[in-house]
């Protein structure tokens, strides 16, 4: 055997029976050395002919090459870089966050393995936050009827992260906890914080009821030195109630002393209106101590129709009186004489025409032991 590499001399016989010698030089063929690079994905093995090789590693395997000897070919595996990342989110109350179609509510995590770019797996960790919720209560005052006098104020807020704004319509906000200016009805308040988490609480605005007072009548009884009349409050808002009575009272009764008729303006916060009573003689029925009618009919059957003068209840002592009687124009047509003396419709002897004639009276009486002095005027019409 001869290595490679190296000679060795042979003597042989030739053809002729000489020694003949034959030098044998065996020369040494090259070897190869190769390097082969791959890049795949971290954790995973590249196959070489059936072998593996974990990425990060490097390992030769003797081939034989075109010359048939043997060759060593290193075989590095590279792992492309790892890719990891992390997404926080903050989620306000009764939201949700859908990622790669998990729905994920407040205050969880999750790991999603996703593709990137040089096609091996990449780690993405979702992570989501509950963000406090917001807290708050309502004082609303009620509105006037028929108008925008009532109001919304946001009290108590808690829980969110302040500052807060505020709103009525959930798009205009404002830093104001007040809302003035407000018909009576239903309205959604919304209170933002610096999260920019919206919570939303419904509420109304009532309206007052319309003021109504009643004030019965009131009878006056000859033996009384006068009735009491109250204004009882049948609806509406009694905040600022106030009153006025025609007789300068301001309290929420009012003494009257003689009769006739009474009224009393009453007023709160939103409206004024005037109630109206009469305070009447107890025996005579009513307020007033005379009565004159407003039509004439000379021809009348009746000779209370066919005379025009005024009448009083019995009981009433007249001691002055005065009873005048003009046409439209202001002329005098007519004096009374007498309390039971009555106009025939004549003036000097002449038949009036039918028409509209002014009266006037005045008259000083004695009803109830009382001194009243009566003053009052009207027309009446000539009928035939």
């Amino acid at each position: 055997m001869i290595p490679a590499g190296q000679n060795q001399q042979f003597i042989l016989t030739n053809v002729y029976g000489c020694d003949s010698i034959i030098t044998v030089n065996v020369a040494a063929l090259p070897t190869s050395v190769g390097t082969f690079t791959a890049t795949i994905c971290a954790g995973e093995s590249f196959n070489f002919n059936g072998t593996l090789i974990p990425a990060g590693s490097s390992t030769q395997v003797t081939l034989a090459n075109y010359l048939g000897c043997d060759s060593i070919l290193t075989i590095n595996v590279n792992a492309l870089p790892e890719y990891s990342s992390t997404l926080a989110v903050d989620l306000c109350p009764g939201e949700v966050f859908e990622y790669e179609g998990v729905t994920m509510s407040g205050n969880q995590s999750f790991d999603f393995i996703l593709q990137s770019q040089l096609g091996c797996d990449s780690t993405v960790t979702v992570t989501t936050t509950a963000l406090p919720e917001t807290g708050f209560a309502l004082a609303a005052v009620s509105s006037c009827p028929d108008t925008t006098s009532g109001t919304l104020t946001v009290v108590g807020t808690s829980g969110g992260l302040p500052p807060f704004l505020y709103s009525i319509d959930g798009a205009v906000f404002q830093s104001e906890a007040d809302f003035e200016g407000l018909a009576a009805g239903a309205y959604t308040v919304y209170v933002q914080d610096a999260n920019g988490c919206v919570a939303e609480r419904d509420t109304v605005v009532e309206a007052y009821a319309p003021l109504q007072v009643l004030v019965n009548d009131g009878i006056l009884a000859c033996d009384s030195s006068g009735v009491r009349l109250d204004a009882v409050l049948l609806s509406g808002d009694s905040t600022g109630l106030s009153f006025v009575w025609s007789n300068g009272s301001t309290t929420a009764s009012a003494t009257y002393e003689e009769a006739g008729p009474v009224f009393v303006t009453v007023s709160n916060q939103c409206e004024s209106l005037v109630a109206e009573a009469a305070v009447n003689w107890a025996d005579i029925g009513g307020s007033r101590l005379v009565y004159v009618p407003n039509v004439l009919a000379p021809a009348a059957q009746n000779p209370d129709n066919a005379l025009f003068r005024p009448f009083f209840p019995e009981g009433v002592i007249v001691n002055n009186f005065i009873f005048r009687v003009y046409d439209r124009w202001g002329n005098w047509m007519w004096d009374s004489p007498a309390p039971d003396a009555g106009w025939e419709s004549l003036f000097r002897t002449r038949d009036m025409q039918p028409g509209v004639y002014v009266w006037y009276l005045e008259a000083t009486v004695d009803y109830c032991g009382r001194i009243i002095v009566l003053k009052d005027k009207g027309d009446v019409t000539i009928v035939r």
